[in-house]
């Protein structure tokens, strides 16, 4: 068997991360070619909408989009896209409601619930595992331990925790993660579980169902410290929960109030205990003999609440998120209609936030004394403009798509097209000029069109093309136990996608769309083969073929190899790649033993992949290239004294257009061939956009009308440590970063630039 260097593999994948720049999640440089077809089109009338069994939006506690979130519901999964949006075909029901699981790296994993409704529409808050609502401790099992998070306490006792997986006796330390939820925090209808506080009764209170009135509520993680295994609270040894009284409900304070736990099958909240109310320290105290998420909620019998929502002119309006007493969130359907269950016998009030409609001025709450039965009301808005149409695709994919409208410094609420591509906006009341339609399609890829905004309703037809490419699986069999590789979708503007340079096949699933996605975790895999042929598809690992997959963030690393031998099949469907490979890997990180040589037999097991990516580019390498033969653009510079050693002629690309690489190794090269090549630059394109000079090392980035250029000098390179790119696989990172003594890339309809720095392009350094 092969024997294979993992730990500097290892170092390859860190370093890869550790020298990348962020790439943009929007294609919008200004150049034409990046301009979808806008003309004219047919108004939408929102009732004849045919939206998705359910879609919606996720955003972090600071009100960021979440990209990268996986999404599942039953046997069906997705993940969200750069906006952070989703789009379920079909939904997990039980007994009548829908079920979401949402989880990411970095984040506390949350289920949804909610009735099951076709075309709903959710959003969906995920807190952070380092946020204010979230604290850690690591203590000796053998004391008492007493854990506070904003007024909210958890007491646990000495030697009372067992193995979650078969209730033997722990003794060691424990690891715990307590978060907290109040009802007075603005996120709190998003970031609960179930979302919708429908719960069951005890059968000594009669069982049934019923609405809950939140006083807030808890989730309790404990772990083995050393081996991350699940712990739980022993029989006999219970837990003392402590909640605070919420601010809100200062004036209602009942003698007891019941304690729930979440069941996650069902999506309904289950009676399990009771706190008392101490007057002394104004809280609630109870037990709980096991731990899942906790709930201090009054019970109430359910009522109907019918809302129906419309302008002055009577025009209904979908997709607005109205606010139910801040104990939860609902959304009108594509009648401008929601209904939903409130508590019998409470008063509370219903109000839509400026944010949620148009930027005008804030409603004020519409207050709603007790209910005795069911009710309708109707929740009249100021009448504004909407901006409508339709979005189709003249790519692989379908036309659903995310549009939104960005406006002087501000950006409307973003809205999923329904399954025709047909899309309704409502249009900013406070701002009329200028405007960004921006549409972003399945593949990730993000286009704009520029419109007016006039206070009239616009309907257009925006014509785009959009390979959607849903990233795939892998999974890793070791000792008994399965590890998922789950790849977000695939797309160029991220660097994910297949370069093909003559025989040379490179595919990767690309980076988050941010710094900050690297930190929090991600999932990466990388595909080489050395002897691709267009009119062949099937393969066998070699000693110079590579497939990787990895794990990175905050969760660790870990990474899963392929090793010789690997069975990998290779098809084609327009510009679009699907790769799958099975056979044995070697595995490496935490999970398999550090301590162990990373080429170690006792770290094997198999492995699977199956991946679907985007054409990044097409081309040829080139050897020896002069100035007559370069594959450069006509407004680009060269050398003209001397042959490039390596080149790479890129003829086709979706992503960075039609241009290339040149690479020279001459010892005889120096910093003057450089700044002669920077001043011809500065004529053509004007001032870099980008300037770098550090010890020897120099570089500049031009960018103009979609003409990209990036020249380099390194004095580090020379002819005799120069690579053999007639013998290496061409990745991505090839394209726009010149690895040589002096490098020249320059590219004709270049759409991955953006004017923001932070934003350029990757290179690898």
């Amino acid at each position: 068997m092969k024997k294979l260097n993992l730990w500097l593999l290892a170092s390859l994948f860190m370093g890869g991360l550790a020298l990348t720049a962020c790439s943009s999640s929007d294609d919008d440089g200004g150049n034409g070619g990046n301009q979808p077809a806008v003309t004219p089109g047919t108004s939408v009338n929102p009732a004849n909408m045919k939206m998705s069994a359910l879609s919606g939006f996720v955003r972090d506690t600071d009100g960021y989009p979440l990209a990268g979130v996986t999404v599942t519901s039953g046997t069906e999964s997705t993940r969200t896209d750069g906006q952070g949006g989703f789009v379920l075909s079909k939904v997990n029901s039980k007994n009548g409601r829908t079920v979401v699981k949402f989880e990411k790296d970095g984040y506390n994993a949350i289920v949804r619930a909610a009735e099951n409704l076709d075309g709903d529409i959710w959003e969906v808050v995920m807190s952070s595992t380092w946020s204010s609502t979230v604290t850690t401790d690591n203590y000796s099992s053998q004391y008492d331990r007493t854990i506070g998070i904003q007024n909210m306490a958890v007491g646990l006792q000495g030697e009372g925790y067992v193995k979650d997986a078969n209730k033997t006796p722990f003794s060691g330390i424990v690891s715990s993660t307590v978060q907290y939820l109040s009802p007075d925090d603005k996120d709190f209808a998003e970031m609960m579980p179930g979302g919708d506080l429908a719960a069951v009764r005890s059968a000594e209170n009669g069982g049934g169902e019923c609405q809950l009135i939140s006083y807030g509520m808890t989730k309790v993680d404990l772990t083995d410290y050393n081996t991350g295994e699940k712990l739980q609270l022993a029989d006999g040894m219970p837990a003392t929960l402590s909640f605070p009284v919420p601010e809100k409900f200062k004036d209602s304070k009942p003698d007891q109030i019941p304690l729930w736990s979440f069941n996650e099958e069902t999506g309904l909240w289950e009676e399990e205990g009771i706190a008392t109310y101490d007057a002394d320290n104004d809280v609630y105290v109870g037990t709980v003999k096991h731990f899942s998420w906790v709930n201090l909620d009054y019970p109430e019998v359910r009522v109907r609440l019918k809302i129906t929502v419309k302008d002055e002119k009577g025009n209904l309006i979908p997709g607005i998120k109205v606010d139910i007493d801040a104990q939860k969130n609902v959304t009108t359907n594509n009648k401008g209609v929601v209904s939903t269950y409130v508590p019998k016998n409470t008063k509370f009030y219903v109000t839509i936030h400026s944010e949620d409609y148009a930027n005008y001025a804030e409603m004020d709450p519409m207050v709603i004394d007790p209910l005795s039965e069911d009710k309708s009301i109707t929740i009249t808005l100021p009448t504004v403009a909407h901006i409508s149409g339709k979005v189709v695709n003249q790519g692989e994919g379908n036309n659903v798509a995310t549009v939104w409208i960005e406006y002087n410094g501000k950006t409307t609420k973003r809205m999923h097209t329904d399954v025709d591509g047909q899309f309704y906006i409502v249009a900013p009341a406070d701002y009329k000029g200028e405007a960004k339609l921006k549409v972003r399609g399945g593949d990730g890829r993000i286009k704009t069109a520029d419109i007016t905004l006039d206070g009239e309703d616009h309907a257009y037809t925006i014509n785009f093309t959009s390979d959607i490419n849903a990233g795939g699986k892998g999974t890793f069999k070791f000792k008994g136990k399965t590890y998922d590789f789950n790849f977000g979708e695939v797309s160029v503007e991220r660097d994910g996608g297949a370069v093909i340079m003559g025989n040379s096949f490179y595919a990767e699933t690309g980076y988050p769309d941010s710094e900050e996605g690297e930190m929090e975790g991600f999932v990466r895999g990388i595909i080489q083969i050395s002897g691709f042929s267009a009119d062949k598809t099937s393969y066998t690992l070699g000693d110079k073929d590579y497939i990787n997959m990895g794990l990175e963030g905050q969760g660790g690393h870990m990474m899963v190899m392929f090793v010789s031998g690997a069975k990998v099949t290779i098809t084609q469907n327009g510009n679009t790649y699907r790769i799958q490979a099975s056979g044995k890997a070697m595995g490496h990180g935490e999970e398999f033993g550090w301590n162990k040589e990373p080429d170690n037999e006792d770290n094997l097991g198999d492995a699977t992949l199956d991946i679907t990516v985007p054409l990044y580019a097409r081309g040829k390498k080139l050897t020896d290239v002069t100035s007559a033969n370069n594959p450069l653009p006509s407004w680009a510079p060269i050398l003209k004294y001397t042959p490039a050693n390596f080149a790479l002629a890129v003829t086709e690309s979706p992503a960075i257009g039609k241009g290339g690489v040149m690479m020279y190794y001459a010892d005889t090269l120096t910093i003057d061939y450089y700044n002669e090549l920077k001043a011809a630059a500065v004529k053509t394109l004007g001032d870099p956009v980008s300037d770098y000079n550090y010890e020897g090392s120099s570089r500049a980035m031009f960018y103009k009308d979609g003409k990209y250029l990036y020249i380099n000098f390194d004095n580090y390179y020379n002819e005799s440590n120069r690579p053999d790119f007639t013998e290496n696989v061409i990745g991505t990172y090839n394209l726009t970063y010149a690895q040589s003594r002096i490098g020249i890339v320059a590219y004709d309809g270049y759409t991955l630039y953006t004017p923001d720095i932070r934003k350029m392009p990757r290179k690898r350094q």
